[in-house]
């Protein structure tokens, strides 16, 4: 075989092992997608990772401290939830404990039927149907038109359905009441799991005391009369299970000594050390996970942490948890120095309930941000970040990440940093004035982004080395054969 050949045997090694590590990061195959939706629409929410647990904060016969709890109110209405009443009269309207669902199914069939959903709870021996208490958007009380299989159960005034209409393929909304459910199960078959005989059982506070938890099943299945219940083989069972927790969450603040990057009009902020535990607790403890971290600041003053955060702040964002995430709203600050911010946090958990940061030790104070012009002034920014015309840009965060990590940590580093910081706002402004050599300069610097990146990931660097060896190896071994 010819050098040539051998060079292009070893080419094609190297290139079926990288493909092959491609394939296996690409094509791993991840969860399908459901055929049931179930959204919460009042009160709770959803937990984070699409899990199907929906956390409500509650209020009992024996605690309603959750009655001054501080609620988000954003996407919906948020609010903790009387879970000893079976009607929404019986709570005077304060406290609404019936909780609506938007329900929608794509593959669920109705055979040329009457196709009816219905709800289940977790039984002793096995899941029984539930009272539906309201359908549609407007919360309509369930009757003959809208709902089927009408039943008059003892402990009850009137009647109750325990299945609604649907049409393969649409959204339904649907309500229900937790104090009912555990009612009807416990008069026809006994006490269900999340009950305490015909009462929703009470959660307990922390430490030591549990949330509880109430197992929903949504499923379909088709009726063989225009009024009877469902007969037909139950279809597409999706499980939802409702938490209620009497526990406020408490703030749990990051290390702020660098958490964020200051930009232009926006700062970039870094989300991971911000979290909750339970009030009272060293932990969550079970109860609702944290989701949002909202952002509250005031240009000159301090922030409203009050019920009245919504409309007392300049600057109020409402961000996902992880990474580092833009905060806008700011306005840059001027020669004279105007424009400082004072900031602080709130943490939003999967209930809406909002655990409000310690402000006399979780604060930014003067927190400032400027235009590219004034920012590059000072001395304190890479060339990319002219280049990319914003600090948040992903490959200057790889840069300053690679800076902070790798760089700072040797001496060499440091010294490369400084003189770094000493040339560069010149060049960064000259780039800055002068944008058709953009281009260029985004191009030279994908080498640098990519050498950072291999050097902050060490293990995707050693596969990377470890196929350049074997191919290296291969090609040896067939010059050797040649020679030989």
């Amino acid at each position: 075989m010819s050098r040539t050949g051998i060079l292009s045997r070893a080419i094609r090694t190297l290139g079926f092992f990288v493909v092959g590590t491609l394939a296996v990061a690409i094509l791993t195959p991840g969860d399908s997608a459901a055929d049931v939706t179930v959204t919460p629409v009042n009160a709770g929410g959803l937990a984070v990772d699409g899990e199907k647990d929906v956390y409500y904060g509650a209020i009992t016969a024996t605690n309603e401290t959750l009655k001054s709890a501080l609620f988000d109110s954003t996407d919906r209405t948020y609010y903790a939830v009387d879970i000893t009443k079976t009607q929404d009269a019986e709570s005077g309207g304060a406290y609404p404990n019936r909780l609506l669902f938007d329900v929608v199914s794509t593959g669920a069939k109705s055979d040329g039927k009457q196709l009816l959903l219905t709800i289940s709870i977790d039984g002793n021996s096995d899941a029984k149907a539930i009272p539906i208490s309201s359908v549609g958007d407007g919360n309509v009380a369930c009757d003959s038109n809208l709902c089927q299989d009408e039943k008059a159960i003892a402990g009850f005034s009137g009647t109750r359905f325990y299945a609604v209409k649907y049409t393969p393929g649409t959204r339904l909304r649907v309500g229900i009441y937790p104090a009912e459910a555990c009612l009807s199960y416990d008069v026809e078959f006994g006490t269900a799991t999340g009950c305490s005989g015909s009462n929703v059982e009470a959660p307990a506070a922390a430490p030591g005391g549990e949330a509880t938890e109430l197992l929903l099943t949504f499923s379909f299945a088709t009726a063989d009369t225009p009024t009877g219940p469902a007969t037909g083989t139950a279809q597409e069972p999706t499980d939802v299970t409702l938490h209620f927790q009497v526990d406020r969450p408490k703030f749990v603040c990051a290390d702020l000594s660098n958490v964020y990057f200051p930009g232009d009009g926006e700062i970039a902020l870094q989300t991971d050390g911000f979290g909750i535990v339970t009030e009272n607790a060293s932990a969550l403890s079970g109860r609702a996970p944290a989701t949002t971290l909202l952002v509250l600041g005031n240009d000159g003053a301090a922030p409203d942490l009050t019920s009245t955060f919504a409309t007392g702040n300049k600057i109020l964002a409402r961000l996902p948890l992880g990474g580092e995430r833009a905060v806008t709203g700011f306005d840059n600050a001027t020669a004279s120095g105007e424009h400082e911010y004072d900031v602080s946090f709130m943490m939003r958990d999967a209930s809406g309930m909002l655990a409000v940061a310690d402000y006399s030790s979780c604060k930014l104070e003067n927190l400032q941000t400027s235009g590219i012009d004034s920012f590059l002034k000072n001395g304190n920014c890479f060339i990319a970040t002219a280049a990319f015309r914003t600090g948040d840009a992903a490959p200057v965060r790889l840069l300053r990440e690679f800076r902070d990590r790798v760089l700072l940590r040797f001496p060499a580093g440091r010294a490369f940093v400084r003189a770094y910081y000493r040339h560069s706002p010149d060049a960064a402004k000259w780039l800055q004035d002068h944008p058709l050599f953009r281009g260029p300069v985004l191009l030279a610097l994908t080498p640098l982004e990519l050498v950072a990146w291999l050097l902050l990931h060490p293990l995707a660097f050693a596969l990377l080395l470890g196929g350049a060896a074997f191919s290296g190896g291969a090609l040896a071994c067939e010059i050797r054969r040649k020679a030989l």
